[in-house]
């Protein structure tokens, strides 16, 4: 059956076992990008969603920094025991989100971008594509670009590249917010939930030593590693992926159970 959930946005619901896991995408991206993912968690109760400005949510307007986003992901978090798994921009709210509920049990984070560092910029971002251009839809294809390649950007149908484009204002919407903070805007060591701590092997080492220095800081918490993947490894060896997620969620029961005792 179908839980009630309240929200604007587009989102896809699937039964199955607990805890429940809420997938949260990154910049530019999709709830589809986890799909790959989810052929491996076929018994556990998942939400994907496409947030605000992106996909199918596109039309649902612009959510501001991390607190608005916040406010949207609350309506796919039961009052029940849940999981949230995150890419990128995606893993920075999952993090974020685990300092405000204690039903979240477990969060497992791919590569969350600590731009507010000092140290982020020291190796250049795809980020940057915000310094170098005003215009959102020029940003986001430069963006785009650094990510993907200029020769993969442009293997992309003409319909893709335009609705990439078009999700302009929701990545400057997100991301010019972080970069402009001053200082952290969560602190890990508040963070009790069960946390595992993803970076692909060939990814830049400024994700490598975000992952470090969260891992210092978040009592319970793990890194791990996918072989050969880089910064999409969700994508390109979703099975490695699932299986970080089924290792995160038993550690996370197994937390809950000891601090339940």
């Amino acid at each position: 059956m179908l839980p009630e959930i309240k929200t604007d946005l587009f989102f896809r619901y699937t039964a199955g076992k607990r805890p429940r896991l809420v997938f949260i995408h990154g910049v530019l991206d999709r709830s589809q990008t986890f799909r790959k993912t989810l052929n491996y968690l076929k018994d556990y109760e998942t939400v994907i969603y496409d947030r605000r400005g992106y996909g199918r949510s596109i039309n649902a307007g612009l959510s501001y920094g991390l607190e608005q986003h916040f406010v949207d992901l609350k309506a796919f978090i039961p009052k029940y025991e849940t999981v949230l798994v995150g890419h990128s921009y995606g893993a920075l709210l999952a993090l974020y989100s685990a300092t405000k509920l204690k039903n979240i049990i477990g969060v497992v984070a791919y590569e969350p971008p600590l731009s507010y560092k000092p140290w982020w910029f020291a190796q250049q971002s795809a980020g940057s594509a915000l310094d170098q251009f005003n215009d959102p839809e020029k940003a986001a294809e430069a963006f785009l670009i650094r990510i993907l390649g200029k020769q993969r950007w442009e293997t992309l149908s003409s319909r893709i590249k335009a609705e990439r484009k078009k999700e302009g204002p929701a990545f400057v919407a997100d991301l010019k917010p972080v970069r402009q903070l001053k200082a952290e805007p969560f602190n890990p060591r508040s963070i009790n939930a069960y946390c595992g701590l993803v970076q692909g092997e060939l990814s830049f080492e400024r994700n490598k030593r975000a992952s470090t220095e969260l891992h210092a800081l978040i009592k319970h918490s793990d890194i791990y590693e996918i072989k050969g993947a880089a910064h999409f490894g969700h994508q390109s060896h979703p099975k490695a992926f699932a299986e970080i997620i089924l290792s995160s969620i038993k550690k996370a029961q197994d937390l809950l159970d000891v601090t339940e005792d």
